[in-house]
């Protein structure tokens, strides 16, 4: 998280803050989608985050960050939110095992 704060996505710690806060498990205000293991993602903007969640504990755990975009989308020159080249950056830096830890 803290690279892509360093890399012009300053609000992903505030929005999940707010939005793992407040109501986590609300589907009609949040984009989240049940995992098949049980974990949970939400999106944010073109950014998904991988979590797991205890509400007996009240606790939430941040397991990954990553792409929202397909190989196929990353490939396609059309950047209508014109973050490609982030994603691109990111995915460069982080192997797909490293982003599952570099929360």
């Amino acid at each position: 998280m803290v690279w892509l704060e360093q890399h012009s996505l300053g609000c992903i710690r505030p929005f999940l803050l707010q939005q793992l806060t407040e109501q986590p498990f609300n589907t009609k205000k949040k984009r989240l989608r049940l995992l098949e293991d049980g974990a949970l993602e939400i999106a944010y903007r073109t950014w998904r985050i991988r979590f797991t969640a205890c509400p007996e504990e009240r606790q939430i755990e941040l397991q990954a960050i990553y792409s929202g975009y397909t190989a196929k989308e990353i490939r396609d020159t059309t950047d209508l939110y014109k973050d490609k080249k982030l994603h691109c950056n990111f995915q460069a830096v982080f192997s797909p095992k490293q982003s599952q830890s570099g929360i």
